[in-house]
């Protein structure tokens, strides 16, 4: 993480998996708090495109043979750009221990990812599939 908040110092793009890892069973997964970190810690406090994929599973499952399956469709939905400014000033002007402030910002990342879930999903699973 220290690195990635070295690209963000410097103005670069970065992308993560806030989950940490692979989630093949589709279930809940706690985001995990270097996300909030980078965003409480950064010199800017960035902005968060929060995205999701859904359907990527069908494409390239995670079960030999490990090879593309031609014709699957995938879904990826973009969410609305959060501005950390203010909640950032916020928490650090309450004197909330660097844990607190990681921790809160995680939970609004989440809440927005987890909504999007289920946006790609059902569209996905009402529209993309039907297609041929």
């Amino acid at each position: 993480m220290n690195q990635v908040l070295d690209d963000l110092n410097k103005g670069d793009w970065v992308h993560i998996f806030p989950e940490g890892k692979v989630n093949e069973k589709k279930e809940y997964i706690r985001l995990k708090w270097g996300v909030g970190r980078l965003v409480a810690d950064a010199k800017i406090t960035p902005v968060v495109l929060p995205f999701y994929h859904y359907g990527f599973d069908d494409i390239l499952p995670n079960k030999q043979p490990y090879r593309p399956q031609m014709g699957q469709k995938a879904t990826i939905v973009f969410g609305e750009p959060i501005y950390f400014d203010d909640m950032v000033r916020n928490l650090k002007e309450k004197q909330l221990s660097a844990i607190e402030i990681r921790k809160q910002i995680t939970n609004k990342i989440e809440e927005e990812f987890y909504k999007l879930k289920e946006y790609a999903r059902s569209f996905h699973e009402d529209h993309v599939k039907q297609i041929k």
